[in-house]
């Protein structure tokens, strides 16, 4: 999301002079002596874990620059850019492909909630996320523009799950401009309870799949992406229309992931589609599902632009992906010509759900013509703005089609062959316009 930048060319040069007074002042080695070269403890989960006490070495390794830059105020001698921060202590200053870690003993075994505390000077923004033991647990993070480190903003992960004992977590910069990292904070969290349900005088009803029959999805409702060839993912299955792979039983749809040879390939899938039957135009998408168990498998539920223009620039609204290889958590997104996933870039989020593959949960989206809002069991996970810079960053503003698959490989990773077959099964799919 954009926080509104400077109007002018001025004003923004007169930011850029105020970022250099505040964030490099001489920095004598007195001065970093709290955070120099001497040993320091293991950091405590919960607790605080500031950015200029990355790891000397060690278990982490320390810090990487992707890039050679002059740092007058380098922290100790690694080359890593450091200045005091505006409100005390001080902030490192991460550019595309730097990374630092930090070792850090965790308490107890549950769920915390992640804190960290950045800000942004000019240019796109910057997309970071954090990492434990080499496993992404946050997620793409974008820092909104700040104005520089006279002003911080507090981006917050929820419900991520961590073990006790001794951990190396890493906090990346994966895209966009240099950023600047004052500290992280890990606290005890608890999984979200269900939200309240949206408002009924709100919605009304306009396409549903209950799935209240047997056999063969309904044909009036649901087409099929047949075929192999990777589908632009490298991914591994074929995808057929036969019962084996698609069909209605005991009131749910289940998609079947399986190990066979079939057209040449390995596997076979299915992918459920409404293009050609019905498009859809803002509304809130509801789909009640749970996801399959098999490592290697990456279901989705999504949305797919109709009008006709190559992909991203017709426009992608992912309202679930889930990776097994990455077990619990949901991840949302959209994509579009100027943010999409190959770019790093792509508007996402992502919600902890540790029981997502053995209980249904109520995945949803609410498209807007100025936003669009990500949810689970309706609690809020993301919200993406309009941003009002035309069709490449917005191609929103035209139908789409739902579409519902099981890919194998790709993002979901090696396959383990022993796990298939392995099914996704919705309960329901349910489409509502905002009256």
């Amino acid at each position: 999301m954009k926080i509104q930048t400077l109007a002018t060319t001025g004003a923004r040069l007169l930011v850029l002079f105020a970022v250099a007074v505040i964030h490099n002042p001489s920095v004598t080695a007195s001065q970093l002596d709290r955070a120099g070269s001497r040993p320091r403890s293991v950091a405590i989960v919960p607790g605080v874990i500031e950015a200029e006490d990355y790891d000397a070495g060690g278990e982490g390794v320390g810090f990487h620059r992707a890039s050679t830059r002059s740092a007058p105020n380098a922290y100790r001698s690694d080359a890593m850019d450091i200045g005091p921060a505006s409100e005390g202590g001080y902030s490192v200053t991460l550019a595309s492909g730097d990374w630092l870690k930090y070792t850090a003993e965790v308490q107890a075994t549950g769920m915390y909630t992640i804190e960290v505390r950045v800000a942004h000077t000019l240019g796109a923004d910057p997309l970071f996320n954090i990492s434990c033991d080499g496993l992404d647990v946050t997620g793409t993070m974008s820092v909104p523009f700040t104005a520089g480190p006279q002003n911080w903003v507090t981006l917050t992960r929820p419900v991520v799950n961590l073990t006790a004992g001794k951990h190396v977590f890493t906090v990346k910069q994966v895209g966009g401009t240099p950023f600047y990292f004052n500290w992280m904070k890990f606290y005890r969290g608890t999984l979200p309870q269900l939200g309240p349900k949206p408002d009924a005088k709100d919605w009304v009803l306009v396409w549903s799949d209950e799935f209240n029959y047997s056999g063969k999805p309904d044909p009036e409702k649901w087409n099929y992406d047949l075929g192999g060839g990777g589908w632009g993912n490298d991914e591994l299955e074929f995808y057929t229309d036969r019962l084996e792979n698609a069909r209605v039983e005991n009131g749910r749809l289940i998609l079947e992931a399986r190990r066979e040879e079939y057209q040449g390939l390995r596997y076979t899938s299915a992918r459920l589609v409404t293009r050609g039957k019905q498009d859809f135009k803002y509304g809130r998408f509801e789909i009640r599902a749970k996801m399959p168990l098999a490592v290697g498998t990456w279901p989705a539920i999504w949305l797919l632009g109709s009008n006709g223009k190559p992909w991203p620039a017709n426009g992608e609204l992912d309202i679930v992906e889930h990776i097994a290889n990455n077990p619990g958590w949901i991840h949302g997104s959209a994509h579009s010509q100027a943010y999409f996933f190959k770019n790093g870039n792509q508007k996402t989020g992502i919600a902890y759900y540790p029981d997502a593959q053995t209980a249904f949960h109520e995945y949803a989206l609410e498209w807007f013509p100025d936003h669009i809002d990500f949810f689970v069991d309706n609690n809020k996970y993301l919200t993406v703005l309009n941003e009002g810079t035309g069709w490449q960053a917005w191609p929103f503003d035209d139908p789409e089609y739902l579409v519902l698959n099981v890919a194998l490989g790709g993002w979901g990773g090696p396959v383990d062959d022993p796990s298939l077959p392995a099914r996704m099964e919705i309960d329901y799919v349910r489409v509502y316009r905002h009256k």
